[in-house]
Order: structure tokens, then C-alpha cells, then sequence
């Protein structure tokens, strides 16, 4: 009999500490069990030939049928690649979506038992092919699961048929990432609706939508409203998601407005993107001379260059008197500096969209409040 219950004592404690470690080592959401329009995205590290480089990654069920798959390369100029996944469900060709050349990434990506994916890659630039190598980021965060949900309902006014169109969008850390679970609650709350798996995400998104279509006044035309989220920076101290909203009702176009959300991995709280919260003086001429330096390099490569260079953007305002173009109200964080942001028609027309400046972090490093919790990325960096 004492035999006989040490070894039921043992099997009980063998299956207890099987139940930890399977708790410490939990499986990612399986790729290929997703639900139309739920998706994964993934922070990667690994090489492209012998240079360090991150990779972002995202598998998304669209459709019925194979996975779309979108990637992103870091670095000063970064690349946007979209594709499926193949029917095989392991090899992909992606195409470059912002780059002049055809660009391309073509390769496999494997999963092992916990859904941790693995990329082996050839990268196609300029006609010269390099190997990569991908594997997912050590980081806090590396996984997040989303939901881009469109919604749209038709409304009858005076006898005329119109359509509303909702498309929102909302992401979630996972349960078994290495944040504090105070940490993830919080920064749930804002971008997922503090949904607790991805299936109630979607549910949550619904019922937002159902709400939003039940307020919304019955305009006699189409209108569209956007809300959407993207992972634009990760290292272990923030999470940075771009924000965009854009609002149609009615007349030549909508309008859409970008900001960041920028959250601490320490406690989960908000920090400003706002440039006013990261500067000492938005107002100091030294750093809006960096401004109209940055604007004179967009000029040079944009496609609305103008002879005039920078000094179009500080006569787009007929009140400016000071020579300089004030900085835009939000920022974002990138691999290599700051990020400034311009919404349509604060500078330029509307027909040249947002207008994106980059200044590298050592450039901005003494305009920096030292209180600032982003006051480390200048210190590190610069």
C-alpha cells in the first residue's frame, strides 16, 4: 500500500510540474486555425546576409483560402512586402509595395509545436539577391494577435439607397508573454477592449460596430469611418502602435489623421506623443532649423519637389512670419530617430498626403526633457 501511494504521489507530482512548465512555455495562437479576418503579428530578428536586421511580420485570414502575409524591414529606409502564403501553407513570394524596383521576398516560414515561426528567405533588391534568416525577437512583446473588422450597413433616406462603412481594427498581447500581467491588462484595455482571446475581440468589435451604426445620423450619402492600428516600435522599455483615423461624409474626399500611441512595458501606461510633451521648447530655432533641413531632404525625393525646397512649406501658411515651419503635433519612434508627422493640408496640399521628416536621435538628443520617459532612446542612441 505505501508503495502504491508514492507512486500515485509521484505521477500527481510529475503531472503538477508538467502543468507549470506547459504554463511557463504556452503555445502562440496556431496561424492556421484563424477565423476570417483575424490575424498574428510577429517581431522577428535574424540576418540578411551578414547584417543584423528586425523584421515585421503579420499572417492574416482575409479571405477563405490561403493566408496573406505582410512583412516589413527596419532599418533607415524601411520596405513593405505583401503576398499569401502558399498552398502548402509553408512557402511564400512577397512584393515590394513601396520600393520602385520589384523587390521581392521569397522563401519558408516553419512553426514549431508553440506556433513560434522560423524564416529562411532569399531578399531580391536592386537585382542583387541576398539570404535572410529569421527567428522571433526576444523582446517583452515579439507576438501580438489582432482583428481587422469591416462592417457595413445600408440606410434608406427619402427613397435613396446609401452605405455606411465601418472598419475598425484592435490588437492584443497575449496571455503568455513576458509582461506583468498589470502591464498587459492595461495596454489591453486600450487597444483590445480588454478582450481576453482573440474570438472575443471580434465579438467586441461587433458590438462596437453595431453601436456605432445605431448613433450614426442618416446622412443622404456614403459615409466611411476607419479606425486602425499598426505596431510601428518595439524594444523592451515602449510599444508603439501608428494610429489612423479617417472620416468620409461626404464632398471631394475624408480626412485622415495620424497619430502614435506609445505605451511603457514597465507599468502599461500612456505615454504623450505629443512633441510639445517631448521637447524643452518647440519654439528653440536651433531645432526647427533641423526641421526645415529634414523637409529640404523630402523635398529633394518627393514627387511633388518644388525649386522652392524647403521655403514652400513655410509659405503654405500666410500668417508665418518667423521663417521656420513649426513642428507637427505628433511624433513616432523609429529604428534610427524621431518620426514627424504632418496631417494634409498643414504644410502642403492635400493631394500630397501626410508628410513624414525623419531627424536621427543624436540630432535631437539636447532639445530632449530629461524627464521625459523617451529621454533614454537619445541617451542609448545617440
Amino acid at each position: 500500500m505505501k508503495v502504491f501511494l508514492s507512486v500515485v504521489s509521484f505521477i500527481f507530482f510529475f503531472i503538477a510540474c508538467s502543468g507549470e512548465k506547459n504554463a511557463e512555455q504556452s503555445a502562440f495562437t496556431n496561424p492556421f486555425t484563424l477565423e476570417k479576418n483575424q490575424g498574428i503579428f510577429y517581431f522577428m530578428q535574424g540576418k540578411l546576409g551578414e547584417r543584423e536586421q528586425k523584421l515585421y511580420l503579420s499572417i492574416e485570414q482575409k479571405t477563405e483560402g490561403n493566408l496573406s502575409v505582410n512583412a516589413s524591414l527596419l532599418g533607415e529606409k524601411e520596405l513593405y512586402f505583401s503576398g499569401f502564403l502558399n498552398d502548402d501553407n509553408t512557402s511564400f513570394v512577397l512584393h515590394a509595395q513601396n520600393a520602385q524596383e520589384k523587390d521581392i521576398i521569397e522563401g519558408q516560414i516553419s512553426f514549431d509545436t508553440l506556433f513560434i515561426p522560423t524564416i529562411e528567405a532569399n531578399i531580391t533588391r536592386a537585382k542583387q539577391q541576398t539570404p535572410a534568416h529569421f527567428i522571433l525577437a526576444q523582446n517583452k512583446v515579439n507576438v501580438l494577435d489582432f482583428v481587422e473588422n469591416v462592417a457595413q450597413e445600408k440606410k434608406s433616406v427619402d427613397g435613396a439607397s446609401f452605405t455606411s462603412t465601418l472598419s475598425d481594427e484592435g490588437f492584443l498581447i497575449p496571455s503568455n508573454s513576458k509582461l506583468s500581467l498589470e502591464a498587459s491588462a492595461r495596454i489591453n484595455q486600450k487597444i483590445g477592449l480588454s478582450a481576453q482571446s482573440i474570438k472575443e475581440l471580434q465579438t467586441k468589435l461587433m458590438k462596437v460596430q453595431q453601436e456605432k451604426f445605431a448613433k450614426e445620423e442618416k446622412f443622404s450619402f456614403y459615409t466611411e469611418h476607419i479606425n486602425s492600428l499598426s505596431p510601428y516600435y518595439i524594444d523592451d522599455e515602449i510599444l508603439v502602435f501608428s494610429s489612423l483615423e479617417y472620416v468620409y461624409l461626404g464632398g471631394a474626399h475624408g480626412m485622415p489623421y495620424l497619430s502614435s500611441l506609445i505605451f511603457s512595458l514597465q507599468d502599461g501606461s500612456e505615454i504623450s506623443g505629443k512633441s510639445k510633451d517631448l521637447f524643452e521648447n518647440v519654439n528653440d530655432e536651433a531645432l526647427l532649423n533641423l526641421v526645415l533641413e529634414a523637409l529640404s531632404v523630402y523635398n529633394e525625393t518627393s514627387s511633388f519637389k518644388d525649386t522652392q525646397g524647403a521655403k514652400r512649406f513655410i509659405e503654405w501658411d500666410d500668417t508665418n512670419k518667423n521663417g521656420f515651419v513649426a513642428l507637427p503635433e505628433n511624433f513616432f519612434i523609429t529604428e534610427k530617430g524621431v518620426e514627424f508627422v504632418y496631417q494634409p493640408y498643414e504644410i502642403a496640399s492635400f493631394a500630397e498626403g501626410h508628410i513624414s521628416i525623419y531627424i536621427a536621435f543624436d540630432k535631437l538628443a539636447p532639445f530632449v526633457k530629461k524627464s521625459s520617459p523617451l529621454a533614454y532612446l537619445f541617451k542609448q542612441k545617440s
